[in-house]
């Protein structure tokens, strides 16, 4: 089997990181990220993953055999550290991410954001059909920071 990979907003490729960590086997890689440094991490680290840029490029992707679509959105809107303007903030990407699900339709997919207000992560939540784990980083990496992160198999149109 061929395994293809999406990760959305990827930052410096943690996913492909987790992924080879894992033992996982081999796996075509399209990343989405636009920060020039989160990229050069990347690209020193993972030549082979193919790089698209901006997230809304995903529809490159639809019909493609997608196996795991991961995507870190950016936190800020809904960080309580910020403004927590949430969907009003022009940084927001939540309803790209969750269009992408529904037209890459991947066989898994993993979303991960920051610890924020109730409302909106049961809104992420009732838009992904379920409810999400929370976890601190600081058990697998050297931060000591909450994320909620909502893993799952795509079932029908989801």
């Amino acid at each position: 089997m061929k395994y293809i990979n999406v990760n959305l907003c990827s930052g410096i490729d943690i996913g492909r990181l987790a992924w080879d960590n894992a033992g996982l086997p081999n796996a075509e890689w399209h990343c989405f990220e636009l920060d020039k440094y989160a990229n050069a991490v990347g690209r020193f680290h993972y030549p082979d993953i193919i790089r698209h840029g901006d997230a809304r490029n995903y529809t490159k992707l639809i019909g493609k055999d997608i196996f795991l679509l991961m995507g870190g959105f950016p936190c800020q809107p809904y960080s309580v550290a910020g403004k927590q303007r949430a969907t009003q903030d022009h940084r927001d990407l939540s309803e790209l991410v969750f269009q992408a699900l529904k037209d890459l339709k991947p066989e898994y997919f993993l979303f991960e954001n920051v610890k924020m207000k109730t409302q909106w992560s049961d809104m992420m939540s009732d838009a992904l059909g379920f409810g999400f784990k929370e976890l601190n980083s600081k058990y697998i990496s050297a931060q000591n920071r909450v994320r909620l992160y909502w893993f799952g198999k795509r079932v029908g149109d989801t």
